[in-house]
């Protein structure tokens, strides 16, 4: 559950499925705070992990947050990983992120935030649609998103093939957007889906 200390194991999952799993950040929220003003939700089958490694898993299903809520990092498996390795895992999702937050929002198929994580032969099927977000003009961007993750240090073999339609709203930040990555270092990555960005500002 995502409302739990971040997970620090190592999860097998010997090539089984998670099917029909149904994520929410209004069921399933593990609660950071951003500049000690706010809460926000890091979404995810597992909310967080640190120094872990994910295996040899297929997870099917659905990713649903709200626009009126201040989501962080939103992804499938993991919604925030720091320095965890995933490896032969195939993602089938369908993500549909409303949200309200300053620029930092981060969202993946596999993982939303992957700090210092590496991943090794994924595949990722589905789509990404996000809502234009609340709350003003320059406080609805999203900062990186992918079809694997919105940030890595590093993703290897994963091939991609999603619709992502993107709509975000705001200035005075960079936004990172990739069908595999929206910033990791790539090698042989395959994209073969549909990628729309629109921004109103």
């Amino acid at each position: 559950p995502n409302d739990t200390p971040e997970f620090k194991g190592t999860f097998n999952g010997q090539n089984h499925s998670i099917t029909n799993r149904y994520v929410s950040s209004e069921t399933n929220p593990y609660n950071n705070s951003i500049a000690g003003v706010r809460s926000y939700y890091t979404v995810g089958f597992f909310g967080s992990t640190s120094s872990a490694v994910i295996k040899n898993l297929i997870i099917k299903g659905n990713v649903v947050t709200k626009e009126n809520q201040y989501c962080g990092t939103i992804g499938f498996l993991v919604g925030s990983a720091s320095n965890t390795n995933f490896e032969l895992i195939q993602s089938d999702v369908n993500m549909e992120i409303g949200y309200n937050i300053s620029t930092d929002l981060e969202i993946g198929g596999v993982v939303g935030r992957g700090s210092g994580s590496v991943f090794n032969k994924i595949k990722v099927t589905g789509t990404i649609n996000t809502l234009k977000g609340q709350g003003g003009i320059a406080s609805s961007q999203i900062g990186k998103c992918g079809g694997v993750c919105g940030s890595a240090s590093s993703v290897n073999e994963c091939e991609v093939d999603m619709t992502i339609h993107i709509n975000t709203q705001g200035s005075g930040s960079t936004q990172y957007i990739g069908g595999c990555c929206g910033s990791a270092t790539v090698t042989d990555a395959i994209f073969t889906g549909i990628l729309e960005v629109h921004d109103s500002w």
